[in-house]
């Protein structure tokens, strides 16, 4: 697998989840899974202590840096910012 490839997971989401992921994707013009992404990367980056200009950097490079590592612990961070407001 290149540098430059994505790997594929499987998700099961709640209805409710997936619908609101439907919802912010289309009012951000992104995809269901560039939204996900997204998402998760802002998590991963916000569990690090680093920046959104990070975040932005690691998105416009393709991904996370070690992605297998960090989404274990990302999903959790997005319920956490999401309750945090961030």
């Amino acid at each position: 697998m290149s540098s430059d490839a994505k790997k594929q997971v499987p998700l099961r989401l709640s209805q409710g989840l997936y619908a609101e992921l439907v919802r912010l994707a289309e009012s951000e013009f992104r995809s269901v899974n560039g939204q996900i992404e997204y998402i998760l990367t802002q998590a991963v980056r916000a569990r690090r202590g680093e920046s959104d200009d990070a975040a932005a950097l690691v998105e416009s490079e393709g991904g996370v840096a070690d992605d297998a590592a960090l989404v274990a612990g990302g999903v959790a961070g997005v319920a956490g910012a999401k309750e945090s407001g961030h």
